[in-house]
């Protein structure tokens, strides 16, 4: 109906000075047009059918971009070898500037006498007679045709002019269509693509997986060029790959803004003037609990169709990836914490069966040891005095298998308050060995940093161990206190004593741990201890 109704209009315009055979090629050539929707097609059928349409050797359709320079050129008449030879396609100078800057049909019977004529490139065939023509919807030049070489005639005539601007008009609705169906279009397949791709990704547990699976769906299924998704902190490291793919300024432009970045200011005015733009780039946040966790980057110069559906797509893939990676972190949260249940379970268990079996096993032939040195005490001296140190080697064996029990279940500071650990440590201590421990302390324990606590709990329980293996002490004493720059901690024993400097080259007694343990702490470690007398361990480290 539409057509029909162009048609009678087209009638009325040129009854006066056309014939029913014009009027005829005019709707065939309408009608060709009308009926294409791929928009490549309909640009080269645009080309051909105008140069048909005015009996011309050749014609040529100038795609204006975002800018108002040419953006794309393309001919009929020319063989794909003469296209070759020419190398490049015209840049929009001499006269072809002249249609684009007056938008209105121009007519020359010899292009090379024309003042704004610049001539040709090499190889290029020579033209005479030019027609130019604007194609103009709702006001904006969508681009030109142009039409050289009137086969029949000198020159073109103002019938030619026209038919030609009357068919531009008609080419310039195809265009439009064709670019709002292969919009559509393309929206469909990238919104299908789209839940496809969250549906699976939904699955995924390892992130550097998940960026992989991203990029190679935006790349095949989006049909961009180049994609790279991943950390924000790969982007900007200075020794990663990813760190030369983009600008910094144009990172911290998003990083600073929680925004996206994108080479054309306003892409609404650019999709008006031409949705096939060069050169796109693009940057989308992936921000995760209001931050900026990843990006994604597309950087693609082949020409893609790129528009607001585009971005609105991306942004709601943004959207998606935050939430995975999100699940993704909540995830390892959650293995991590399953991983240490199973092996704190495993460690109570070990440390039952060595108690269950083991100690109560031992424990039963050093009874049996004792009776029977009972029962020979009245004989044989010998006898006697050879099962004494057995007894006291089981006894010791029972301390020790004790000793790896409370190492296999250690108390956690972090589930408990530093304090109240402290405490089920020393009592834990104290009713295995009947060592006597006084905790004195003049801060609060339970305000000291998590990296503090954790390295004052291994020294204690380093310390203590030791005390328990080897001192044969009856007393500790553990002291806290602090001044202006140094908390400073003292775990002292009156226990046998040893010699340092011999400790020191034999490596023993878990000295070493304790030292390292201190330098973490960035603290000073004295570690002091007289044969009879006892130990006494000064560390001293910046007050937290």
């Amino acid at each position: 109906i539409f057509i029909r109704c162009l048609v009678n209009h087209i009638r009325k315009q040129i009854a006066e000075s056309s014939d029913e055979t014009d009027f005829n090629r005019l709707y065939q050539a309408i009608k060709s047009v009308s009926s294409e929707l791929n928009l490549s097609s309909v640009l080269q059928k645009i080309a051909d059918t105008s140069r048909e349409l005015v009996g011309s050797k050749y014609s040529a359709l100038g795609v204006l971009g975002s800018s108002g320079k040419l953006s794309q050129f393309i001919t009929s008449g020319m063989s794909e070898n003469e296209k070759q030879l020419i190398g490049h396609y015209p840049q929009g100078l001499g006269l072809l500037e002249v249609v684009i800057r007056e938008e209105k049909p121009m007519r020359i019977s010899n292009l090379s006498r024309h003042p704004e004529s610049i001539g040709f490139p090499k190889n290029h065939p020579n033209m005479d007679s030019f027609l130019g023509v604007p194609i103009i919807y709702n006001g904006t030049v969508l681009g030109n045709l142009y039409l050289t070489d009137k086969i029949r005639g000198e020159e073109f005539t103002l019938q030619d002019e026209i038919i030609s601007t009357l068919f531009a008009s008609q080419a310039a609705i195809s265009i439009e269509n064709a670019r709002l169906f292969e919009a559509e279009t393309r929206r469909s397949i990238q919104i299908a693509t789209l839940n496809t791709l969250l549906r699976n990704i939904n699955q995924v547990f390892d992130a550097n997986n998940l960026f992989k699976i991203v990029e190679k769906a935006l790349i095949e299924k989006f049909h961009y060029k180049l994609v790279h998704v991943n950390f924000t902190a790969a982007f900007t490291a200075t020794n990663s790959p990813y760190y030369q793919l983009i600008d910094q300024n144009k990172i911290r432009h998003v990083v600073d803004n929680l925004e996206f970045w994108f080479n054309r200011k306003v892409l609404s005015s650019a999709r008006e003037n031409d949705p096939l733009l060069n050169d796109i780039e693009l940057i989308i946040p992936i921000i995760v609990s209001g931050k900026i966790t990843a990006l994604i980057h597309i950087n693609d110069n082949s020409n893609s169709y790129f528009d607001d559906t585009d971005l609105e797509i991306l942004r709601a893939l943004a959207e998606q990836l935050s939430m995975v990676i999100e699940n993704i972190e909540l995830h390892s949260i959650q293995q991590h914490q399953a991983s240490t249940l199973a092996v704190s379970e495993e460690r109570v268990r070990i440390g039952r069966d060595l108690h269950d079996g083991i100690i109560q096993s031992i424990y039963a032939v050093g009874l049996k040891l004792e009776d029977l040195g009972y029962r020979l005490s009245s004989g044989t001296k010998t006898i006697q005095v050879a099962l004494e140190p057995i007894i006291e080697n089981l006894n010791d064996v029972i301390t020790d298998i004790r000793g790896y029990i409370s190492e296999l279940n250690p108390l956690e500071p972090k589930e408990l308050l530093f304090s109240e650990a402290l405490t089920h440590l020393i009592r834990d201590l104290e009713t295995r060995t009947h060592i006597q421990i006084d905790l004195k302390t003049e801060i609060d324990l339970n305000h000291l940093n998590p990296e503090t606590v954790d390295g004052l709990w291994h020294i204690l329980q380093e310390s203590l161990l030791n005390i328990e293996k080897h001192a044969e002490a009856t007393s500790v004493i553990i002291t806290f206190s602090a001044n202006n720059r140094s908390l400073l901690v003292t775990i002292q024993d009156n226990g046998l004593g040893f010699d340092v400097s011999e400790a020191n080259t034999t490596n023993g007694l878990g000295l070493t741990n304790i030292r390292e343990r201190s330098d973490i702490l960035n603290g000073n470690c004295n570690i002091c201890s007289e044969i009879g007398i006892g130990t006494t361990i000064k560390i001293a480290f910046p007050n937290p």
